[in-house]
């Protein structure tokens, strides 16, 4: 019997050690599936957000013009329709730019923040000269009028193609992540 309990012996003592290493392996398995799952939710959270912000900004470059403000022509001449038109283009791509700003890199918004408060200067200052020209007309104020409203025009232009031009290249580099 002594023979018999020895192998009995040896046989539970190799199935708990077999049990024992299993149990070792199912723990190191669970373990590298769950960093594995953890990494694969990670990027399924980043491919959301680079899907997120992709569909938005196609779609402000897609409704670009639905941002445009309403110009009322009533009671208005040519040439303070187009007046109009400019500042309210500006102001415009202002609000566009609030709207895709945090979907932006950091790298892209560098030029157009240099331009949008150059613009808002500008427009600070065409309407104060506005309002001078309101109480008193005089020569000096039209001609600076003149040379913002100019300049205006060419920061607004300038502002718009440069949000297009960020909106599109941040529309690739998403492409390319995803």
């Amino acid at each position: 019997m002594d023979a018999n309990n020895s192998i009995i012996t040896i046989i539970l003592t190799s199935a708990v050690i077999a049990s024992f290493v299993t149990s070792v392996a199912n723990i190191i398995i669970a373990i590298f599936y769950n960093r594995r799952t953890k990494s694969v939710e990670k990027q399924k959270r980043i491919d959301e957000l680079i899907t997120y912000r992709y569909t938005h900004l196609f779609d402000i470059l897609k409704k670009w013009h639905d941002y445009d403000s309403s110009s009322e022509t009533e009671d208005r001449n040519l040439s303070q329709i187009a007046t109009s038109r400019l500042i309210n283009g500006f102001i415009d791509c202002c609000r566009r730019f609030e709207i895709i700003s945090p979907l932006l890199d950091e790298g892209y918004k560098h030029s157009i923040n240099k331009l949008n408060q150059k613009g808002k200067q500008l427009l600070s200052e065409l309407i104060n000269i506005e309002n001078e020209l309101d109480k008193r007309i005089n020569d000096d104020l039209r001609k600076r009028h003149k040379i913002l409203l100019n300049d205006l025009i060419d920061i607004s232009s300038k502002y718009s193609s440069e949000i297009k031009k960020a909106v599109q290249l941040q529309l690739e580099q998403l492409l390319k992540k995803s």
